[in-house]
């Protein structure tokens, strides 16, 4: 019996409204027809900006997928930061998945330490089957062997401590990293993509709108990938406009469609191809 692999779920990222309230993703979220929300108050950008979250979580119809946590290396200064109850706030009325980003200090290196500290601690503050994810963003994503060793070292750490890891592609991407080669390396761990962009037929493409692309195929072909969070390169005058943002977020929401229906119809077709194969002793 044929069995058809799952698809991942398209979701809008509040980042795509950086330059205003989180909570204008909802607005969005309407406006789009995409009903999943990532939460991201990780940024500096959100602080002073969360003053209305709650009562906007009360009245949203859609579902949290992930509440982003503010980036730190030490948890101790979570408990003066507002942004971060608002955060933790938000996880508990919604039971969405928490995200620590990957601190970069100076340079990308995974820390066992910093790591386990800033998971071990959430997890006291949270229920005990609350899901945590580590984000990396673009600096991890650079040319060489040395990102794919962290890479490695990453997952061996979120298969030891039961954390998933998702990768963060917005902003500019190095084109010489090798991008299948790090997916590969997350393994079954990498369950998120958060993009950007992805390329337009018949236009030409920039670097990071064909290594998303890279990207996206190869953690599909993984079979572990949950979440592909939209967060679309808009002009930062058209952020403003609440349409603008939502059209961009549908756009970019089909491309995603249409790769993820072009990649099961291949694997439909190999799977076929083997069912039809004759026994080889």
């Amino acid at each position: 019996m044929m069995v058809h692999p799952a698809l991942p779920e398209i979701t809008l990222s509040s980042t795509a409204v950086r330059w205003r309230r989180p909570s204008t993703i909802f607005r969005v979220s309407e406006r789009s027809g995409i009903s999943g929300v990532d939460l991201d108050l990780s940024d500096p950008m959100v602080i002073g900006r969360t003053n209305d979250m709650a009562d906007a979580l009360s009245r949203f119809n859609g579902a949290i997928h992930t509440v982003w946590m503010p980036r730190s290396t030490n948890p101790a200064v979570w408990t003066g930061s507002n942004v971060y109850h608002e955060a933790l706030d938000a996880h508990r009325r919604t039971g969405a998945r928490i995200v620590l980003r990957m601190p970069v200090a100076p340079h990308p290196e995974i820390n066992r330490a910093v790591i386990t500290s800033l998971t071990e601690t959430m997890r006291t503050r949270v229920d005990g089957d609350a899901r945590i994810m580590v984000a990396l963003d673009r600096r991890w994503t650079t040319g060489g062997r040395a990102p794919l060793v962290q890479m490695t070292t990453l997952r061996r750490l979120a298969e030891e401590w039961d954390f998933e890891i998702g990768l963060d592609l917005t902003g500019r991407l190095d084109p010489t990293w090798e991008t299948e080669a790090a997916i590969l390396r997350l393994g079954r761990r990498l369950i998120y993509l958060r993009i950007a962009a992805l390329p337009t037929p018949g236009r030409a493409s920039d670097a990071r709108d064909r290594i998303t692309a890279r990207a996206l195929a190869a953690s599909l072909e993984s079979g572990s990938l949950q979440t592909v969070a939209l967060a679309p390169a808009v002009r930062p005058w058209h952020r403003l406009a609440i349409g603008s943002t939502a059209n961009a977020c549908q756009d970019l929401s089909q491309r995603v469609h249409v790769r993820q229906k072009s990649w099961l119809e291949s694997r439909i077709v190999d799977q076929s191809a083997n069912d039809r194969a004759p026994w080889r002793s």
